[in-house]
């Protein structure tokens, strides 16, 4: 069997760059994501709605959030086949991971993850983050590891203690950008129930998801990307 490395095969980039995970519930996690921004996006016209929607597939739910835009406009929440669900958005860069770590720890009480796998391109990166359900004087972030290309350059670092199941001599490895891989960053992951780069996880039988999406006149200055635009 061979191990997957990416969801979709890539096909979906820079959509699936970057996932947040959420140990709740889709339902709940949509709900607390509506009542944080609603005041934000509820203005000027406009009007932040939620809806529950079921597809066939995984590829239907991600182009749900086509097309991508310069600023986020649309945000889905999918259940898994576990305690957790997963958080993406339709920024033409990616999900911004900065929401992920207050809407687990303010706003739901639960833990939760980010988990960026950028293979390819000008910027590779694989970045691990774990944030507790609460906060303490130095923020929630329990753990986190990321090797990336920083400009010319491959960087690594780490932030709190290892976990056990960590492959710690990995971490010495000649080349940094083997420090930590896309392979290492799944069996992390599946440590916490979590198989982030298989589809049938995000199959419930069918794909189960909560949208939030802003109804009205289009944010100010914001341009829309078609996949292969963001891709390139």
């Amino acid at each position: 069997m061979i191990e997957q490395t990416e969801l979709l095969g890539g096909v979906y980039r820079p959509i699936t760059n970057t996932i947040g995970f959420l140990e709740c519930r889709a339902e709940t996690a949509a709900k607390a994501f509506f009542a944080w921004k609603d005041r934000t996006y509820s203005r000027d016209g406009r009007k932040l709605r939620m809806e529950r929607r079921e597809s066939a597939s995984l590829e239907a739910c991600l182009a749900s959030l086509l097309p991508l835009t310069s600023r986020p406009s649309r945000w889905v929440f999918i259940e898994t086949q576990s305690s957790w669900c997963a958080y993406i958005e339709n920024r033409w860069r990616g999900t911004d991971p900065t929401p992920i770590a207050p809407l687990a720890g303010d706003r739901l009480n639960s833990r939760g993850i980010r988990c960026t796998n950028i293979p390819a391109g000008e910027s590779p990166a694989t970045i691990l983050e774990v944030y507790r359900s609460t906060w303490s004087e130095l923020g929630n972030t329990e753990r986190s590891i990321c090797a990336m290309k920083d400009g010319s350059s491959w960087t690594f670092d780490t932030f709190g203690d290892p976990f056990e199941f960590e492959q710690i001599h990995q971490y010495s490895a000649n080349r940094i950008r083997d420090r930590f891989t896309s392979k290492m960053l799944a069996q992390y992951l599946n440590q916490f129930g979590i198989s982030p780069f298989d589809e049938s996880f995000y199959l419930t039988p069918n794909c189960v998801f909560y949208i939030v999406d802003i109804d009205g006149p289009p944010l100010p200055n914001i341009k829309e990307y078609s996949l292969n635009e963001a891709v390139t």
